[in-house]
């Protein structure tokens, strides 16, 4: 049974690659209002063409509105929606030992997919506790062992002070007694979604932050050399974080502190990286990859100043609920909260934990993390 999705699967994808289509569309967008039936018609009106099927929007411009769209049957859109919804708690509480739920493409039927669920030991009792079925989406399940580790924390090696700050160098929480939380990534420089307090805000691994007894840092620090001698300055002031753990999000957000170090919004320090472009939906990376497609990405980190690895699907676990994983995995220690982009710079994830034994690694979804954190792309004051 192959696992492909069929070689006209993607025909109803629109993508909006000329700045004219682009223009046209948004506009036409703007007047029919933002849900599914609003899509549908925009996409209508600017390509001539009545779409078939349900829209799901793979990505997101960097003002929020959607830029990349595909068409899929209106059962796999149903059964996409089934994934998207379903809490990774219904299963975890169901069963002892699940540690992970994906959506599967069973066949060249686009609209076969499954639910499958990953547990450490695949017992007949094990089985007789999950369903057969969710919402009429056949469940399957599958063995997995995972001995996942935060990617926090290595020696610290010699970096550049960057000034103004971009994403993607090395930042260090600290409380104000001057207690260290932890050393990571700066991931996403972006702003505050409050239009009455539009300050840009820092976003790393949530982790990065937390002490053991589960105090959370007051800054965050950046530091390295500067001029030939080091130079150190805490850059942002604690807002807000979502843990990993509790079904959560595993992203904190920083508030840039006026009169330190400068933010550079959507700018990465890594040459290989631009700004960023918009963002990718943990719908869209399922849809992209539940077949045997899978998508190139690029990281950079405090540690892994660059690697290239994929995309190979999406998951939800005890830790983050909307998480994109990649393999082979490229990333270590001190890179947590680092970005994922896709080749034309839109923002796949961000960076939590590795598994050793499976070589992978995974992370919160670019659109779900900027909305846990209640920040964006652009300023909302404009």
């Amino acid at each position: 049974m192959s696992n492909a999705i069929p070689d006209d699967g993607l025909a109803g994808l629109y993508r909006l690659n000329t700045a004219t289509t682009r223009r046209r569309f948004l506009r036409v967008l703007t007047a029919s209002g933002m849900g599914i039936g609003g899509i549908q018609k925009a996409t209508e009106r600017a390509f001539g063409e009545k779409p078939d099927g349900k829209p799901v929007v793979w990505r997101y411009n960097r003002d929020g509105t959607p830029e990349t769209i595909r068409y899929v049957p209106e059962e796999r859109y149903r059964r996409l929606q089934v994934y998207e919804n379903v809490h990774p708690r219904n299963m975890y509480e169901r069963t002892d030992g699940v540690n992970g739920l994906t959506l599967e493409q069973q066949s060249d039927d686009p609209t076969d997919l499954a639910l499958k669920v990953y547990v450490e030991t695949l017992k007949p009792s094990v089985r007789r506790d999950l369903p057969n079925r969710v919402q009429s989406v056949p469940v399957t399940v599958e063995e997995r062992h995972v001995d996942r580790e935060w990617g926090r924390v290595c020696d610290r090696r010699a970096l550049d002070f960057y000034d103004p700050l971009p994403a993607d160098p090395e930042i260090s929480g600290y409380d104000s007694a001057g207690n260290w939380s932890g050393t990571g990534t700066l991931g996403v420089v972006c702003w505050n979604t409050d239009s009455n307090d539009p300050s840009e805000v820092y976003l790393t691994a949530a982790h990065v932050i937390e002490f053991d007894d589960g105090t959370v840092a007051d800054y965050l620090q950046h530091e390295g050399e500067y001029d030939g001698s080091e130079r150190s300055e805490y850059v942002g002031a604690y807002v807000t974080h979502s843990p990993g753990g509790n079904y959560g999000m595993d992203i904190a957000k920083y508030r840039y502190r006026i009169g330190t170090v400068s933010p550079d919004v959507l700018g990465n320090a890594d040459s290989h990286l631009g700004d960023v472009a918009g963002t990718w939906t943990h719908a869209g990376l399922t849809d992209r990859t539940s077949g045997s497609q899978s998508l190139p990405v690029e990281f950079a980190g405090r540690s892994t100043c660059y690697a290239t690895t994929d995309c190979t699907g999406t998951s939800k676990t005890e830790l983050v609920q909307y998480q994109a994983d990649y393999s082979p995995n490229v990333v270590t220690n001190g890179d947590s909260g680092g970005p994922f982009l896709d080749n034309d710079d839109y923002l796949v994830g961000t960076f939590s934990y590795f598994c050793e034994s499976c070589e992978e690694s995974s992370g919160p979804t670019g659109q779900e993390l900027l909305d846990a954190a209640d920040a964006q792309l652009t300023n909302p004051y404009f």
